[in-house]
C-alpha cells in the first residue's frame, strides 16, 4: 500500500451550520438515510466496527440534557437552561484508505486494509478513551473510509474541547486579548495556533497509524513534488514500512524470548515455592509427631495419676470402713452410757415420787383428820345454839373436801383420764 494519509476532524452542533449540515445531518449521511446519500451511486448500510449508529442520536440527546443546569432568577425561582442548540456539542473524524476499492481483490489486499482498520481503532481508542462512542466503515464509495462519532467529558458538552486546533486558536486568542493585543491581529495568531496544532495532531496520526501502514504524511500536490520526487517519496515510505515491520518482528521475537525467559524464572520460582512448601510441610508433620509423643506421655502420666487416685480412694474406703466402725462402737457405749444414765435418773425420780407422793399423802391424813374435829365442833356448836339448817350446809362443804382429798388419793386410771372431756 502506498499514498497519503487522510484525517479530519470537525466538531457540528445540533443548529444547521451555514452548509446546511447539522448532527442529525452527519449521523443520517452515514447511516446511508437515502434523502442524505445522494452522493452515493449504491448506498449501502456500514459496516460497524465499534458502537451502535442506530442509537447514536438518543445517546447525544440524553448526553447533552444531562448537561443543562439550574440557573437562580433575580425573584429567587429556578429556571432550567439547557445546552444551546448553536454549541457544537459532537465531533466527528473521518480515516480514509488510499488505496481504490477496485484494486483490493487478492488476499493481501483485504489483510492490509483490516490490519489499516485496526491501527486507527487502536488509535481512536488511546486518544478519546471512553469519548469514542461509534466506529463505522463506509464500503460502497471508491475508497474504503472511517467515521468515528465523539461525545465530550466536558461538562458543558463543549465538543470543541475533542479538537486540539480549535483549542490552540481559544486559548492563544484569549491570551492575545487579555495583553490588549488588537483582535485582528489576535485572530491572526489564533489562526497559526490552530494551524500549528493540526499539523502536530496529523503527525501524531502518522506515526500511529500512517507510518506503519507505509503511508506519506502529505501528498505530492500540496508540496509540489514532481513525479519522480513522489515516487522516490512513497518507495521511502514502503522502506520505512517495512523496517517498522521487521522491527516489529524483531519486538515480537524479543518479546517472545523475554517471555520464555519469564515463564523459565516463573516455573524456578514456583518449583523454589515447591521446595519451601515441602519443607514447611515436613517440618509441620515434625512438631506434629513431636506433639503427638508428648501427648502420649502426658496420657501415661494421666493414667498412672487415676491408677494412684483409685488406690488412694480404696485405701480411704478402708480407713473409713475402720473409722466407721470405731464410731458406731463409741456411739454405742455411749448410748449405753446414756441409758443407764437415764435409768438411774428415772429410779431417782421414781423414788422422789414416791416420796413425794407419801408426803402427800401424810398432808391429806392430817387434813382430814382436821376436817374430822372441824366437823365435829361444828356439828356440837349447831346442836348448842340451834342452827342445823347452818350445820348441815357446812357439813355438806365439808363432806366435798373431804371427797376431794379421798380423789387425790385414789387417783383415777390413765385410760379413764384420757378418756374425759377437754378442757
Amino acid at each position: 500500500m502506498s499514498g497519503p494519509q487522510f484525517a479530519h476532524i470537525q466538531t457540528w452542533s445540533r443548529k444547521p451550520n451555514k452548509a446546511g449540515q447539522s448532527i442529525d445531518h452527519i449521523i443520517a449521511e452515514a447511516n446511508r438515510d437515502p434523502e442524505f446519500s445522494t452522493h452515493v451511486e449504491n448506498p449501502a448500510p456500514p459496516r460497524v466496527l465499534l458502537g451502535n449508529p442506530a442509537t447514536f442520536a438518543a445517546d447525544h440527546a440524553a448526553h447533552v440534557a444531562a448537561r443543562s443546569t439550574i440557573a437562580i432568577m433575580a425573584d429567587g425561582s429556578q429556571k432550567s437552561r439547557a445546552i444551546r442548540t448553536d454549541r457544537h456539542t459532537m465531533a466527528s473524524i473521518v480515516m480514509s484508505y488510499p488505496v481504490p476499492r477496485s484494486a483490493i481483490v487478492t488476499d493481501e489486499a483485504k489483510a492490509k486494509l483490516a490490519a489499516w482498520e485496526q491501527r486507527n481503532l487502536d488509535w481512536l481508542r488511546e486518544s478519546y478513551g471512553n469519548q469514542l462512542r461509534v466506529a463505522l466503515a463506509h464500503d460502497d464509495e471508491n475508497h474504503p473510509h472511517l467515521h468515528a462519532w465523539l461525545l465530550p467529558d466536558d461538562p458543558g458538552a463543549d465538543a470543541t474541547t475533542l479538537h486540539p486546533g480549535k483549542v490552540a486558536k481559544k486559548e492563544v486568542e484569549a491570551r492575545a486579548k487579555a495583553e490588549n493585543v488588537a483582535n485582528r491581529e489576535a485572530v491572526k495568531l489564533g489562526n497559526r495556533a490552530l494551524k500549528a496544532a493540526m499539523t502536530i495532531w496529523q503527525d501524531e496520526y502518522h506515526a500511529a497509524v500512517g507510518g506503519p501502514e507505509g503511508l506519506t504524511r502529505s501528498g505530492p500536490k500540496r508540496r509540489r513534488l514532481s513525479r519522480e520526487q513522489w515516487q522516490a517519496e512513497k518507495a521511502t515510505a514502503q522502506a520505512h514500512k517495512a523496517a517498522l515491520e521487521r522491527a516489529e518482528g524483531a519486538q515480537a521475537s524479543a518479546d517472545t524470548a523475554d517471555l520464555r525467559v519469564i515463564a523459565a524464572e516463573a516455573r524456578v520460582e514456583e518449583i523454589d515455592a515447591r521446595d519451601t512448601a515441602t519443607a514447611e510441610r515436613v517440618r509441620r508433620l515434625e512438631k506434629v509427631q513431636g506433639n503427638m509423643k508428648r501427648r502420649e506421655k502426658q496420657m501415661e502420666a494421666r493414667k498412672e495419676a487415676v491408677a494412684a487416685r483409685e488406690r488412694a480412694a480404696t485405701a480411704k474406703d478402708l480407713q473409713s470402713d475402720g473409722r466407721a466402725a470405731q464410731i458406731i462402737e463409741k456411739a454405742t457405749r455411749e448410748a449405753e452410757k446414756a441409758a443407764g444414765e437415764a435409768e438411774a435418773l428415772r429410779a431417782e425420780m421414781q423414788a422422789e415420787c414416791l416420796k413425794m407422793a407419801e408426803g402427800a399423802h401424810e398432808e391429806r391424813r392430817k387434813i382430814s383428820q382436821f376436817i374430822k374435829r372441824v366437823r365435829d365442833v361444828v356439828g356440837r356448836i349447831g346442836s348448842a345454839l340451834g342452827l342445823d339448817l347452818l350445820g348441815k350446809d357446812l357439813m355438806q362443804d365439808l363432806a366435798s373436801i373431804e371427797e376431794d382429798l379421798v380423789a387425790a388419793e385414789n387417783p383415777a386410771p390413765e385410760a379413764d383420764r384420757n378418756n374425759g372431756p377437754e378442757v
